[in-house]
């Protein structure tokens, strides 16, 4: 009579010796994931943005603008400035809500909305104001101060640390083409 192991004991064996392989193996990963080091300049993270104009319309003293968002990292906010024929290069920073973050590949679906701030020239530096704290003011259209000027600077956030990518940012030159009346 041959003999040999009972075909229970090989299936334990069988596994067992699995379940330590995958074990190993993901201990083995883990600590590759680790030293793997993310860079620190942030050009490399911009190079990967990519921001694109859909359309822009004005209303009074509110700023309509469409977005789409071609490249590799979520746009979570936008630093926006904007030229008038009263005052300088002024910005705000547009904090987009976590479920309207433009995500790669898509358009925004409601427009970014902004207003036009005070005319004593409520925003001054990147970052120092935000645009939804903005309560109007002069008209963009209309008024005595003429929109001519709109800048849009992408804001990603790859890992603690927010990051604006200026040199992936959109300028744009307001004309009769660059606005649809249709608000």
């Amino acid at each position: 009579m041959k003999r040999g192991i009972s075909p229970l004991v090989s299936w334990v064996l069988l596994i067992g010796f699995s379940v330590a392989a995958g074990i190993l193996i993901t201990q083995w990963a883990i600590s590759i994931a680790q030293n793997v080091e993310f860079p620190e300049d942030k050009e490399t993270y911009c190079n990967e943005v990519q921001l694109e104009f859909e359309d822009l319309c004005l209303s009074g003293d509110t700023a309509h603008i469409n977005l789409k968002n071609n490249g590799a990292f979520t746009i979570k906010r936008l630093g926006l400035g904007r030229k008038t024929t009263s005052f300088g290069k002024e910005w705000c920073i547009y904090l987009i809500p976590s479920m309207e973050w433009i995500e790669p590949g898509t358009t925004t679906t409601d427009p970014i909305i902004f207003k036009a701030g005070t005319e004593n020239g409520e925003y001054n530096q990147l970052g120092d104001t935000d645009c939804n704290s903005l309560t109007g003011g002069h008209n963009f259209i209309g008024g005595t101060v003429e929109l001519l000027e709109l800048e849009i600077i992408p804001w990603i956030k790859p890992g603690e640390e927010a990051i604006q990518c200026f040199e992936k940012g959109i300028l744009l030159n307001i004309t009769e083409d660059t606005i649809n009346n249709q608000c």
